[in-house]
């Protein structure tokens, strides 16, 4: 029998061993109750990092396939970890080697007697030293990709086992996590800022673009010759106006956006029951509303900042403050800066729910597609980009709307309100009035949306966070 086929012969006595119904899956409690009989930590939290790593298509149960699939990968990176420890390549671990390991992995220090115990855990022949197959048979559950959890799980499982009390502290004893959940969102708001000013800055002149058609009730010209205009009027400076107050909107508004779409839907796994924790699309739906309705509301100044300096003339205002400023007072400190809140709130609830709960139930299917691979970052750029221009089409006249009523304190007209504005503009200008400004819309969102979110991917990977759809990114 050769060593290939001998692992799979354990893993199926595993498996087996598991799987007390009989019914050929793993659900969480079968999973659990194996934990608790090995007393190994088995909270909430050990189960679902465990389902979360194994269940690859994310059904909520696991199959011997997945089980496999999984230890073949899950054995490489032991074998690879156990060797980077193994300095005197004799293929076994002594204490001080554990020990002379931990600064190099980056793993806080442990003491001495909690070594002495961790090592106790894994050699079952007591002979001083951990071979592979004892190491591997202790963590063969545990992703080895990440190792300060690893050494966590490791660590726990000894106190567990070297107390009397062992089963109450293996249903009791939280892990801890690979970082700090507060160092987990600064890595998320991060990302999010990035891939905001990424995309927004590559696409500014459509976006400069798109504003001017909005607020025009003129007949506006092609896009190649509206971009023409403003090259010749302004330069290439023109084609950039008004970007940098687009970027210090978008860099907090995308980080926010991310930041409040993960919060909620951790708050609304943290609400579920142990056996629903994949979340369903309408609870997708109303994560992404969620979030939308925390972003607009505390960025909605910079837009009317923004929208004021896109189209106002170049010697009108000095810069963002010059604009803030002279808004303030002439308007008031307050109301004109939110002018317009309602129409965004009114499109952007059904509109974030729509791109986020898409954007994930799609990238749910790239990762089940793609097995036990991460999907390309080109993949989740379409993905971005088409859960984006779905629902452009549904909300974009609210957003014509917007930027009209945001324009009122602009021109001193009379202020009127979304439905009226909305009304207007049909009865002067036609169904295409509700659409003016779409094609360089749909131009700049399309690529936009598509950098937006293949940065915000790529930099989740560069900061080593893990993806809900995948063991870890």
């Amino acid at each position: 029998m050769t060593e290939e086929e001998k692992q799979e012969q354990e893993l199926k006595l595993l498996f087996d061993a598991l799987d007390t119904n009989k019914d050929k899956k793993l659900i969480p409690e079968e999973v659990r109750t194996y934990l608790k009989t090995l007393k190994l930590p088995c909270t909430n939290t050990h189960v679902k990092n465990i389902m979360d790593a194994v269940d690859l298509d994310h059904d909520g149960f696991i199959t011997f396939e997945e089980l496999k699939a999984f230890a073949s990968r899950n054995t490489k990176d032991l074998r690879k970890l156990f060797d980077e420890i193994d300095t005197n390549k004799d293929g076994k671990l002594t204490i001080d080697e554990v020990r002379e390991a931990l600064p190099r992995l980056h793993i806080h220090p442990y003491t001495q007697d909690q070594l002495a115990r961790m090592m106790k855990q894994v050699d079952k022949d007591l002979d001083g030293t951990i071979s592979f197959d004892e190491w591997r048979t202790l963590l063969c559950l545990i992703p080895a990709s990440n190792i300060e959890v690893l050494f966590q799980y490791w660590q726990e499982a000894a106190v567990i086992d070297d107390t009397p009390e062992g089963l109450m502290l293996a249903t009791s004893m939280p892990l801890a996590p690979s970082t700090t959940p507060f160092m987990d969102s600064i890595k998320v708001f991060a990302a999010g800022g990035i891939s905001g000013a990424a995309s927004r800055t590559i696409t500014a002149p459509l976006e400069r673009l798109k504003i001017m058609y909005q607020v025009s009730t003129e007949k506006p010209p092609s896009v190649i010759r509206g971009l023409e205009q403003m090259y010749r009027n302004d330069g290439i400076s023109g084609l950039f106006r008004g970007n940098l107050t687009n970027v210090l909107k978008v860099v907090p508004e995308k980080s926010l956006k991310f930041l409040s779409f993960e919060f909620s839907k951790n708050l609304l796994t943290m609400t579920a029951s142990q056996a629903d924790q994949e979340l369903s699309a309408t609870k997708l739906f109303v994560a992404g509303s969620m979030s939308g309705v925390i972003t607009h509301t505390i960025t909605f100044p910079m837009e009317v900042i923004r929208t004021r300096l896109s189209v106002a003339p170049k010697s009108h205002y000095a810069g963002i403050v010059d604009c803030a400023r002279k808004i303030a007072v002439a308007e008031g400190r307050v109301r004109p800066f939110f002018r317009g809140l309602s129409a965004s709130l009114v499109s952007t609830i059904p509109y974030s729910g729509i791109n986020l709960m898409s954007y994930e139930l799609m990238k749910k299917a790239l990762y089940a597609a793609s097995g036990d691979k991460d999907p390309t970052i080109a993949s989740l750029m379409v993905v971005g980009s088409a859960s984006n221009t779905a629902s452009q089409m549904f909300f974009y006249p609210l957003t014509v709307a917007k930027s009209r009523i945001i324009m009122q304190g602009h021109d001193h007209s009379q202020k009127k309100g979304l439905v009226a504005v909305l009304s207007d503009i049909y009865k002067v200008e036609g169904t295409r009035g509700l659409f003016k400004g779409f094609v360089p819309q749909l131009l700049k969102s399309a690529p936009s949306h598509a950098i937006m979110f293949g940065v915000y991917e790529q930099c989740k990977r560069w900061f080593g966070l893990k993806d809900s759809h995948h063991k870890k990114h």
